[in-house]
């Protein structure tokens, strides 16, 4: 009997035994798994905070500049019609008596080629040219002023980021040129071929961009430096969409291929 009891002893201390690794290993994995959340909500913090300073009131804000860039377009090309128009006329006027009214001038070169369609679609009129090339200047000016606005507003939404989408839709939501996804053998890039940019994208200085395979930083870096400049030079930046595609953990390496991407493109964390 008593060696019965012993064995159901000893028994017992076995699966006790393998009852505390289990919960031993069980902990260490809740342990690592918390670690992981816990750096992954680091660094989704300054998104959150982003998002919910943007609220709605962001995409209200780049729609206006969306528009606001139109209107800066058309009040540009109206001007260099104008302009156009006025120096043919101050041409034309040198051709001519000093003291021969403007009004005169034109009426006599109205057929001529000298003036051309420009002064055909003012309607012949040196007083609406004149008024024309005014009221250009005060829409150029008023977008350009509107234009500017709106960028310090959208700047104080997200963040300070610095400068406006090259890409938005006539709604106001940013347009994402590309995907990244940064993996183990580097950050791989989708191109989205945004439709209705196809023009725009042909345009781009792209030939060097790679798609489809990882790049390192450095072939990234020289890869995107065109694109970086175009954006530069038009005073705005691209958007990509950021996704975390490593398989294991790599944590570091994917801090510093998050910041390569960081260097050429304003990012939008994606699941």
């Amino acid at each position: 009997m008593a060696e019965i009891l012993l064995l159901l002893t000893f028994l017992l201390m076995l699966l006790l035994a393998s009852q505390i690794t289990k919960e031993r290993e069980a902990k260490e994995e809740a342990e690592i798994r918390a670690a992981n959340a816990a750096e992954e909500l680091e660094q989704l913090r300054p998104v959150a905070e982003l998002i919910q300073r943007m609220g709605a009131g962001a995409l209200d804000i780049t729609k206006e500049y969306v528009r606001a860039e139109k209107d800066l377009a058309m009040a540009n090309k109206r001007l260099e019609d104008a302009e156009a128009a006025l120096a043919l006329v101050e041409e034309a006027r040198e051709q001519h008596d000093p003291e021969t009214p403007v009004s005169e001038v034109i009426e006599s070169f109205r057929k001529d080629a000298l003036l051309g369609r420009a002064v055909e679609q003012s309607g012949g009129s040196a007083e609406k040219l004149l008024e024309s090339a005014a009221v250009c200047r005060t829409e150029l000016s008023s977008c350009q002023g509107q234009a500017a606005y709106l960028n310090r507003r959208l700047n104080e939404q997200i963040g300070g980021f610095g400068l406006p989408p090259c890409w938005a839709d006539e709604n106001g939501r940013i347009q994402y040129i590309f995907d990244a996804v940064l993996t183990d053998g580097g950050i791989v890039l989708k191109d989205n071929k945004v439709p209705g940019r196809e023009e725009d994208q042909a345009a781009l200085p792209l030939s060097s961009m790679t798609y489809g395979e990882g790049m390192e930083h450095e072939r990234f870096a020289s890869a995107s430096q065109p694109l970086l400049k175009w954006s530069d030079e038009h005073e705005c930046r691209f958007y990509v969409r950021l996704y975390d595609g490593f398989d294991t953990g790599g944590r570091e390496r994917y801090k510093n291929l998050r910041r390569t991407v960081e260097g050429y493109f304003y990012i939008l964390d994606a699941r």
